[in-house]
C-alpha cells in the first residue's frame, strides 16, 4: 500500500450534505478505505448496485479482488492526499453483472470513516465501449506486465497498475518537466539506445538495470507509436522483471557445480551445448515442457530453434567471451511455439568449452505489444480519414455558400431594381444552394457515423441534363470571388448544348458535386469572365459529359497528376486552392464505375470529360457491390 508522507486531505462531509445527496437523481456512494466497504449511498446508487436497501449494501465486503485493483485504489488514496480529483472509467460487478461507468472520485471524510472516497457514477451506454475494447482495457489493467505510454519528452501519458506499482514512487519524486522515461534506468545509456532504436521505427529490446533498486533488471521492449488522444509521437514500453533469471545467469558463470545445482531446481528452461558443434550436453525439465518433448543428449540444438543463423550468431558471440542475448523462436511438435529471450554465456562443462543458454518465455510481452501497436495503428488510420473527411466537407460547402453570398450581395446592391419575378428566381437559386449544402453535410455526417471515408452511393433514375442546368444556373449571378468576398461581375457565360439523352441511373448528389467542382475550377482559373461550353455524347452504354473552359489550362504533362489529392497544376500561381476538387470528381466518377479525364484542347483552356455508364439503378448497384468485393 502507498505510504503517505502527509496527513490525507479528506474533506469532512456533514450530515446535511449527505441528506442533500440522498435527494439527487444520479448515483452517489461513499467507499471507506478503512473498512473496504460502501459506507453510504443514495437511492440511485443502490439501483446501480442492485441493493434492496442501504443496510444490505453496507454489509457487502468490497475488498479489491486483484493486486491491480488494490494498486489502483492505493493510487487514488495517494491522489486524495494531494487534494486531487480522479475521473476514470470503472467496471462494477453488482451481483455478478458487469456495469461500465465513468466515475468522478473525491477524497472525503464522514463520521466513523476518516479516509473515504465519494464516487459519482455516470453510466456509459453499451455502445460507448465495445466489448472487445472494454476487455482489452481490463486485460491491460490486470496483466502483471508493466505497460507505459510515454510522450517523446519522457512524460508519462499512461501506466497500467503493474507499472504504477513499480514506478509510482519514482513518478512522485520527479519534478514537473523531468524525463520519467530516462529516470527508470540505472544506466542513462540504456535509455538513449532504446530511444534511438525505437525512433528508427524498429522495436527496441534490451535487458536493463532499473534505477533505485540494486540487482533489479527488466526485459524491456520500446516501440514508437502515436498517442491516440493527440496523434503525437509516443513511446510504448512493455517490461517485465527478470532479476531472478539474471541472478541465476550470473551464478552459472561462477562454476559448473553451481550450474548443475540451478538446472536441477527446474526454475527456468535451460540448455548447455557444446561450443564447437552445438550438441546438447545438458537440459532441464522446464525446457522439455516448453518444447513439448524430451530433449535428447547429443542432439543438435539447431533442432530446437526456428532460425539457425540467429542461434549460430548468438553462440559465436558467447564463444568470443561475450555474455549476450537474442530473441529466438522455438520449434516443437507441430505447435506454434513461443518467442523467447535467450541469454548465452561461455562456460566449461564436462571439461570442454560450452555455452549455457537460459531461455525466458517472452511471447506474451511480444503479442501484447503487437496488439497494442495494431490498435494504435487503427487509431492513426481513423484520424487520417477524419481529417480527409473535414477537408472534403469544407471544400464542398464553400461553393454553395459562395453562391448564396453572391445573390445576397446582388440583392443588397440592386434591391430597388429587382422585380418580384426576379426575386422569386433568386430565392429559388438560394434554396437550391442551401439544398446542395444540406445534402453535402448530410452525407458527411453519414460517413462520420459509419466511420467510412467514401460518400454513400445512392443511384436513382435521373435526367443528367437537368442536373447540369441546375448546377449551371446556380452560377448565373457570378460568385463572391473566394475568400476576398468581392462580387465578381459579370457572371460566367455557361453555354449548354446537349443532345437528347436517355433516363439512366446516377447519384444526383455525387454527380452535381462533380459538375460543380469542374465549373468552380473553370471560373477560378479564367483570367476574365469565364466562358464555359458544356456538351455531351452517347457511345453505346456510356454517356460522356464534356466541359470546356477558356482559362489558363493545365500543362500537358500534368493531366493525370492533378487528379491526386492536394495536387495542383504548376501554373496555378497565387490563385488560392487546396488541390481537392478534381480528386473528388474522380472518386465520384469511380463510385459509378465511370472515369474522369482531361482531354487535349485546341487553344487556351481545359476540357474535362466525365464518363458514366448508362445503366439502371439495380445494375449499377450490382456492379458497385462486385467492385467492393474485389
Amino acid at each position: 500500500m502507498t505510504q503517505l508522507e502527509t496527513k490525507p486531505r479528506f474533506e469532512q462531509l456533514a450530515p446535511e450534505a449527505l441528506a442533500g445527496f440522498e435527494m439527487l437523481g444520479f448515483p452517489i456512494y461513499i467507499y471507506s478505505f478503512m473498512t473496504g466497504r460502501i459506507c453510504w449511498s443514495n437511492a440511485a446508487a443502490r439501483v446501480v448496485w442492485h441493493a434492496p436497501s442501504a443496510e444490505e449494501l453496507v454489509a457487502r465486503h468490497l475488498d479489491p479482488v486483484s493486486p491491480s485493483t488494490r494498486t489502483r485504489l492505493d493510487s487514488y488514496r495517494a491522489s486524495f492526499a494531494r487534494g486531487d480529483v480522479r475521473m476514470e472509467n470503472w467496471t462494477y460487478y453488482p451481483k455478478g453483472l458487469a456495469v461500465t461507468a465513468m466515475a468522478r472520485c473525491t477524497g472525503v471524510s464522514i463520521a466513523g470513516h476518516d479516509e473515504a472516497m465519494l464516487v459519482e457514477i455516470n453510466a456509459l451506454p453499451p455502445e460507448a465501449l465495445p466489448a472487445n475494447e472494454l476487455r482489452a482495457i481490463e486485460a491491460l489493467r490486470h496483466t502483471p506486465l508493466m505497460i507505459t505510454l510515454f510522450a517523446e519528452n519522457g512524460q508519462v501519458l499512461m501506466r497500467n497498475p503493474a507499472a504504477e506499482r513499480c514506478f509510482g514512487d519514482l513518478d512522485q519524486r520527479l519534478a514537473d518537466g523531468d524525463d520519467h522515461f530516462a529516470a527508470m534506468f540505472a544506466d542513462p545509456d540504456d535509455a538513449i539506445e532504446l530511444r534511438k532504436t525505437a525512433q528508427a521505427d524498429e522495436p527496441a529490446r534490451r535487458w536493463c538495470p532499473i534505477a533505485g533498486e540494486d540487482s533489479i533488471v527488466h526485459a524491456i521492449q520500446v516501440s514508437l507509436v502515436n498517442d491516440p488522444a493527440t496523434g503525437s509521437a509516443a513511446l510504448l514500453v512493455a517490461q517485465e522483471n527478470i532479476s531472478r533469471l539474471v541472478a541465476v545467469s550470473q551464478q552459472l558463470k561462477e562454476s559448473e557445480q553451481a550450474l548443475d545445482a540451478v538446472l536441477n531446481l527446474n526454475a527456468a528452461p535451460s540448455l548447455v551445448i557444446a561450443a564447437d558443434d552445438r550438441r546438447v550436453l545438458r537440459s532441464n525439465a522446464p525446457l522439455s515442457a516448453l518444447v513439448g518433448r524430451a530433449v535428447a543428449h547429443d542432439e543438435r540444438a539447431d533442432a530446437l530453434f526456428a532460425d539457425h543463423h540467429a542461434l549460430a550468431a548468438l553462440c559465436a558471440k558467447a564463444s568470443a567471451g561475450t555474455v549476450t542475448s537474442a530473441q529466438l523462436q522455438l520449434v516443437g511438435d507441430g505447435r506454434v511455439m513461443p518467442w523467447t529471450m535467450v541469454s548465452a554465456a561461455p562456460i566449461i562443462y564436462a571439461r570442454e568449452p560450452a555455452i549455457v543458454l537460459f531461455i525466458l518465455d517472452v511471447d506474451k510481452i511480444f503479442r501484447l505489444a503487437a496488439a497494442l501497436e495494431t490498435e494504435l495503428g487503427n487509431e492513426r488510420e481513423a484520424a487520417k480519414w477524419q481529417r480527409r473527411l473535414l477537408d472534403i466537407a469544407s471544400h464542398d460547402v464553400r461553393t454553395p455558400l459562395s453562391i448564396i453570398d453572391s445573390i445576397a450581395q446582388l440583392l443588397e446592391m440592386k434591391a430597388a431594381e429587382i422585380s418580384g419575378e426576379d426575386l422569386i428566381l433568386r430565392a429559388r437559386r438560394i434554396r437550391y444552394a442551401v439544398k446542395r449544402m444540406d445534402d453535402l453535410l448530410g452525407t458527411t455526417l453519414e460517413r462520420a457515423r459509419e466511420s467510412r471515408p467514401e460518400l454513400p452511393f445512392q443511384p436513382r433514375p435521373g435526367d443528367l441534363e437537368a442536373s447540369v442546368r441546375a448546377v449551371a444556373a446556380s452560377y448565373s449571378e457570378g460568385d463572391s470571388g473566394g475568400e476576398g468576398g468581392t462580387l465578381r461581375a459579370p457572371p460566367p457565360a455557361i453555354r449548354i448544348a446537349m443532345p437528347p439523352l436517355p433516363v439512366f441511373a446516377f447519384d444526383r448528389i455525387l454527380i452535381e458535386q462533380a459538375i460543380s467542382n469542374i465549373l468552380e475550377n473553370a471560373i477560378k482559373y479564367s483570367p476574365g469572365p469565364a466562358e464555359i461550353d458544356i456538351g455531351a455524347r452517347r457511345d453505346g452504354d456510356w454517356v460522356h459529359l464534356l466541359i470546356r473552359d477558356h482559362g489558363i489550362g493545365i500543362p500537358a504533362g500534368e493531366f493525370e497528376t492533378v487528379m491526386a489529392e492536394h495536387t495542383r497544376g504548376a501554373n496555378s500561381g497565387t490563385i488560392p486552392g487546396r488541390g481537392l476538387g478534381l480528386s473528388i470528381v474522380r472518386q465520384n466518377a469511380q463510385s459509378h464505375g465511370g472515369t474522369v479525364a482531361i482531354e487535349p484542347t485546341e487553344g487556351p483552356g481545359t476540357t474535362v470529360r466525365l464518363t458514366l455508364p448508362c445503366l439502371s439503378a439495380d445494375r449499377l448497384l450490382a456492379l458497385a457491390d462486385d467492385a467492393d468485393r474485389l
